[in-house]
C-alpha cells in the first residue's frame, strides 16, 4: 500500500489530544525533590511456560572507594526443554576494558558458591563463572544458588565506572547466561555496541550506603531505613526485567512528574537544573508517545540519570544513563534526542528482548527509527535531523563504512563508527522503507503486535520477518535480504 501523509495525522489525533491534556505546552518545572520516594509492589504478570528466576541481592556500597561487597541468592528453575549439567554466569567487570590503563582496576571476584546450602564445584575464569551441578537439573525443576562476591568499580567514564562523582553500576554483578539452542551463550565483552544478552528475572535488592547519596535504580523503591547517622538502607523490588542497574551520587538532585500513572524521575547534578528539566520533559513526552504507538509501559516508574558515561546514553530496565556532557549549554538538542532514543529502548530491549551481540539491529535500528518517529509527530519542524544523530551521520558519511552489511555480530564490526552508521543509521531506514511498503495502519499495528507477542521474551530477526507476513501478501524475503545481508 502507498504512503499517505494525511492518514498518519488521523491515526495520531488521539495522541495529540493526550499530549495537550498533559500540558506539555505549559510545562511546570518542579526540581529539587526528595532524594527518595517509595512505590507499591510491582506487578508480576505470569508468563506461559516460564518461571521467573529470582535474584536476591544484598549489597554494601562504599561510593568513596567504588567498592561493592555483596551476596546473591538466585532461585532458579530450569525453563529449558532438556536437563542442565552446569550453569554459567557472566562477570562483565572482569573484561580487559576495566583494568587496562587504570590506576584502580575494575573487577568482580566471586568468593564463595553454594548450591542448596551445600558445596558445589565452580570455576571463575575471566568474564565467566562455571558451576558444575552434582546431578543434571531436569526441566521444570528448581535449585537455589548462593554467591558471595566483591566488585571494584574503576575510575572510568563507562557504564561501569566512577566519574564526576557518579558511581555507574551497569552490567556489574554475576548474571546468569542465556541457554539457547542447546548451548550457553558465553560471548566475551566486546568494546563495540552493547555485548549483553539476558533473560527476564525478578529482583529483590537491599542496598546499604551513606545517607547523603541519591540512587537511581531499576525497580520500585519499597522501603528506606535509617541505620545510623551516616548510613541508610534501601530496598527495591522489580517486575520482570532483564537486568538491574543503578547510578549513585551525593550530588544528585531529583525532579519528578507523574504521567498516566507512571512516575518519571530525572536525576541531575546541582549545576545542571536546565538539563535535568529538559531530560524530564523529553522522557515524559516520549513515554506518552511510545505507549500510544507501541503499547503500554508496564512499570510504575522510569528514571533518567546523568552519568559519567562518555558514550551518549545507555539503556537499562526502568532506567537510562545519560552522559553528563549532554547536560552542558549548547547540547540541548542532542540531550533530548538521546533521552528519547533510550526511552524507546524500554520497548526494544526492555520488553522485547533480542540477542544484542548477534542481532543488534533488531533493537538498535528499531530504537533509532522510533526516535525519528517521535520527531516526526512531536517535533515536525525538526524531523529528527539532530546534528550528530546516527541517521544524520549515515547520510553524511556515504562512504565505504556506510555501505556495509547490517546483519552481523558485534565482533565483525571494525569500529564504533561503522557499527553506528550501519546498525543505527542505515538500520533505521529499513523500518522507514518497510513502513512505506505496508502503509501506516498496518505498520503501526505490526509494531504493537510485535511488542505484545514478545513481551518478556526473546525475538529474532526471523521472528520479526515472520510477523510482517501477517500484514502483507508480498514476499518480503528479498526486501530484508537486500537491506540486511548485502552492502
Amino acid at each position: 500500500m502507498g504512503f499517505f501523509p494525511w492518514r498518519r495525522w488521523i491515526l495520531f489525533l488521539p495522541l495529540l489530544a493526550l499530549l495537550a491534556a498533559f500540558g506539555w505546552l505549559t510545562w511546570q518545572w518542579q526540581g529539587g525533590g526528595a532524594l527518595e520516594v517509595t512505590f507499591p509492589g510491582p506487578e508480576i504478570p505470569p508468563l506461559a511456560g516460564y518461571t521467573y528466576p529470582l535474584y536476591q541481592l544484598d549489597l554494601t556500597l562504599k561510593p568513596e572507594t567504588g567498592l561493592v561487597e555483596g551476596s546473591c541468592i538466585l532461585e532458579y528453575t530450569n525453563n529449558e526443554g532438556e536437563a542442565l549439567a552446569e550453569l554459567y554466569f557472566h562477570l562483565y567487570p572482569n573484561a580487559p576494558l576495566f583494568s587496562e590503563g587504570s590506576q584502580k582496576k575494575g573487577f568482580l571476584t566471586v568468593d564463595e558458591v553454594l548450591l542448596n546450602k551445600g558445596a558445589v564445584t565452580w570455576k571463575q575464569e575471566g568474564t565467566l563463572l562455571q558451576i558444575k551441578l552434582p546431578e543434571p537439573l531436569p526441566p521444570g525443576e528448581g535449585t537455589v544458588l548462593e554467591l558471595a562476591f566483591k566488585v571494584q568499580v574503576p575510575p572510568l567514564g563507562e557504564r561501569f565506572g566512577v566519574r564526576q562523582g557518579i558511581v555507574s553500576l551497569g552490567n556489574w554483578y554475576p548474571i546468569l547466561a542465556v541457554y539457547e539452542n542447546g548451548a550457553w551463550c558465553l560471548d566475551p565483552y566486546y568494546e563495540i555496541g552493547d555485548p549483553f544478552y539476558s533473560d527476564v528475572a525478578l529482583y529483590r535488592v537491599t542496598l546499604r550506603l551513606p545517607r547523603p547519596y541519591g540512587v537511581a535504580a531499576t525497580g520500585n523503591l519499597r522501603e528506606v531505613k535509617k541505620l545510623s547517622w551516616w548510613q541508610k538502607e534501601l530496598y527495591f523490588e522489580t517486575g520482570p526485567v532483564r537486568d538491574f542497574a543503578l547510578a549513585v551520587s551525593k550530588n544528585y538532585q531529583v525532579a519528578r512528574r507523574e504521567v498516566g500513572g507512571i512516575t518519571v524521575q530525572s536525576f541531575y547534578l546541582r549545576n545542571q537544573e536546565e538539563g535535568g528539566r529538559l531530560a524530564l520533559e523529553a522522557a515524559c513526552e516520549a513515554l506518552v508517545f511510545f505507549q500510544e504507538v507501541f503499547g503500554p509501559y508496564p512499570y510504575d516508574q522510569f528514571s533518567v540519570a546523568v552519568s559519567g558515561f562518555f558514550a551518549g546514553g545507555m539503556e537499562y530496565p526502568n532506567l537510562v544513563f545519560i552522559s553528563s556532557e549532554l547536560y552542558r549549554p549548547g547540547a540541548e538538542k542532542m540531550l533530548e534526542y538521546v533521552v528519547v532514543h533510550e526511552t524507546a529502548h524500554q520497548w526494544w530491549y526492555g520488553l522485547v528482548g533480542n540477542d544484542q551481540i548477534r542481532e543488534p539491529w533488531l533493537d538498535e535500528g528499531l530504537a533509532d527509527f522510533s526516535t525519528n518517529l517521535f520527531y516526526e509527530f512531536c517535533r515536525p519542524d525538526e524531523q529528527g535531523r539532530v546534528p550528530g544523530s546516527p541517521l544524520d551521520l549515515y547520510e553524511l558519511y556515504q562512504g565505504e563504512a556506510a555501505r556495509g552489511i547490517i546483519r552481523r555480530p558485534l565482533g565483525e564490526f571494525s569500529s564504533e563508527l561503522e557499527y553506528s552508521l550501519l546498525v543505527y543509521g542505515k538500520g533505521s531506514l529499513v523500518f522507514a522503507e518497510l513502513r512505506q511498503i505496508l502503509g501506516d495502519e498496518a505498520f503501526f499495528q505490526l509494531l504493537k503486535e510485535y511488542a505484545a507477542e514478545y513481551s518478556y521474551r526473546h525475538a529474532t530477526i526471523a521472528d520479526f520477518i515472520r510477523l510482517c507476513g501477517r500484514y502483507t501478501d508480498l514476499d518480503l524475503g528479498q526486501f530484508f535480504y537486500k537491506w540486511l545481508e548485502t552492502a
